[in-house]
């Protein structure tokens, strides 16, 4: 099998990649104030607490086991819980995610993708279009990670997806009555054009307050305006406007920290000798790797196979190519 690794290898990492539709997830978490100060409060299972605003109306967001028992409901103001328990105690929600709860939340999401960049403490963009669960459907995707938050880090979030960070952007800030929300290219300028075009990004007060002189008010006027005419009102921004105005926006996801590898597993039943049986069983994970690297912008030159068997036996295979997995040879 060894001695059959780098010539395979080699053909199906220099194949000339295929165009993919992008998939971008931007995902806002709706409780993590909440979250934060139940993970910092460390007497929060044992004793009664609750996360309320301040003064004696403040309005209660989540309350601890004992608190429950109590009788308090979110529904009751922090007098009234003080009513049902005078020995209840409250604590404010904290902006400032604790670095625990921001490890989890990031290394969860690493699971599904190595493209996950941080828009703030409580949004993420994340590319999905080769996750490393090797998933084909983006809006299953989408699904899975929503319902793995929920069930492990008890976060509630709004998802929204499109064929880029702009379109993924929108939908997810105006998501209603779910939890996902979905654009596609097809949709994407009929779901514009009567958004307000104050939720468009990056979007300064300059530059509202000119548009508003022309009498924009939402982005499918925008969108009706040509670049001169734009140019001439509102200057520089005018390019970037005349692009996100038609759905258009090429900024690729960019995670903090850039991965030096990329790794993929796969599991084999039973033992394989034959040469084109292990070419076709290779082909499937290294697809994913290329398609994970070319996604990446990556480039390399050695691959490394790491062999290794129910009998505690274990090799590891280096195959340098030729050229570099993103030349045309």
């Amino acid at each position: 099998m060894s001695r059959a690794i780098p010539s395979l290898l080699s053909g199906m990492l220099n194949r000339h990649p295929s165009e993919s539709l992008r998939k971008i997830l931007y995902l806002q978490i709706e409780n993590l104030t909440v979250r934060t100060a139940q993970e910092q409060c460390l007497e929060w299972h044992s004793d009664p607490y609750i996360i309320a605003d301040k003064g004696e109306k403040g309005t209660i967001y989540a309350l601890s086991p004992a608190a429950k028992q109590a009788g308090i409901t979110t529904k009751m103001t922090r007098t009234e819980a003080m009513g049902c328990d005078p020995q209840v105690k409250y604590i404010l929600p904290i902006d400032t995610p604790c670095t625990f709860l921001q490890e989890r939340i990031f290394k969860l999401l690493c699971e599904y993708t190595d493209l996950v960049e941080k828009s703030s403490d409580r949004a993420f963009y994340l590319d999905i279009t080769f996750n490393k669960q090797d998933i084909p459907i983006g809006y299953r995707t989408a699904q899975l990670l929503n319902n793995q938050l929920q069930r492990e880090l008890e976060l509630d979030v709004v998802i929204g997806m499109g064929p880029n960070k702009l379109l993924a952007q929108l939908a997810g800030r105006t998501c209603t009555n779910r939890s996902i929300a979905s654009v596609d290219r097809q949709t994407a300028s009929t779901f514009l054009a009567e958004l307000p075009v104050g939720l468009i990004p990056k979007l300064g007060r300059t530059t509202r307050t000119k548009l508003q002189m022309l009498g924009i008010e939402n982005i499918g006027q925008l969108a009706d305006i040509d670049l001169p005419h734009l140019q001439k009102h509102v200057g520089r921004a005018a390019s970037r406007l005349y692009q996100y105005a038609r759905g258009i926006d090429d900024e690729p996801v960019s995670p903090e920290v850039e991965a030096d590898s990329l790794s993929t597993n796969i599991r084999f039943p039973t033992p394989l000798y034959d040469r084109e049986e292990i070419r076709t069983s290779l082909q499937q994970p290294v697809d994913t790797l290329a398609a994970r690297m070319r996604r990446r912008a990556l480039r390399s030159r050695l691959i490394v196979i790491g062999v290794s068997s129910g009998q505690s036996f274990s090799q590891n295979i280096e195959c340098p190519l030729s050229y570099y997995t993103d030349s045309s040879q």
